[in-house]
């Protein structure tokens, strides 16, 4: 388990190493003017910036409670999960608050990442059908309800565009990762591996198709049904017997 938050952790220590280096150099060496400026190409680089550039201690703390938290429950998944889910709903949350912001203004802060992670957490648990993962996903909605609510509208000081991006962004992530889970299980062929064209042809037309074999024991029968579930079905061997109508001599 402490591997699969390793990169929760790193990411959160990247967000304080940049507002230590905010404090320390120049005004005229700040981060912050690297974040990201809505429409100008100049502020493009912000996408990957802006996560770790907070504007004080207050803001990167408010930011860094929630990513740990939600990241975690993240990270219990797989660690590479929470890279895959931080990655996507940075650029979603970077590039919409960069195609949709409020122009001469600068947007900073992992608040974006935050909203992706709440958005996953939610949309896994119904999208997937896990009994635990909507469990998780009731529990996070109902906690962050006012959170979520905030998405209603934007507010002042606030990158709006960067929360709801991010959000969507998770949920979209959710849904390409589990939404369609169900139909690859029944069009996976038998053994686990892909099935042909053929075998997909069988099962759409046929559905109740059986096979037979026989072996030295008697007739062993294959049948495959529309779930695609090999059920082996033995019958007993017959007996040798005597033809009817003649009795011992």
């Amino acid at each position: 388990m402490r591997r699969q938050v390793y990169p929760v952790l790193v990411f959160a220590c990247l967000m304080w190493a940049g507002e230590l280096a905010d404090l320390l150099l120049p005004a005229n060496w700040t981060p912050d003017q690297w974040g990201i400026r809505p429409r100008q190409w100049s502020g493009l680089p912000g996408v990957a910036l802006a996560p770790f550039l907070h504007e004080g201690v207050v803001h990167l703390l408010r930011n860094t409670v929630p990513l740990l938290v939600l990241g975690w429950l993240v990270a219990l998944s797989g660690r590479w999960l929470f890279v895959r889910v931080a990655v996507v709903t940075g650029l979603t949350s970077g590039l919409g608050a960069w195609c949709f912001g409020m122009g001469e203004s600068v947007h900073l802060g992992a608040s974006g990442i935050v909203f992706g992670l709440l958005g996953f957490l939610i949309a896994r648990g119904w999208v997937a059908r896990h009994i635990g993962w909507t469990v998780v996903s009731v529990a996070v909605g109902m906690f962050y309800f006012g959170t979520v609510l905030s998405l209603l509208g934007p507010e002042p000081h606030t990158s709006w565009s960067s929360h709801f991006w991010g959000f969507m962004g998770g949920v979209g992530l959710a849904w390409v990762l589990y939404g369609q889970r169900d139909g690859r299980k029944m069009l996976r062929g038998v053994g686990g591996g892909s099935p042909s064209a053929r075998e997909l042809a069988a099962l759409a037309l046929e559905p109740d198709v059986s096979t037979v074999r026989k072996t030295r024991g008697g007739t062993k029968s294959r049948a495959v049904g529309s779930s695609g579930v090999i059920s082996p079905e033995t019958t007993a061997p017959k007996r040798r017997g005597r033809p009817p109508g003649k009795g011992k001599p």
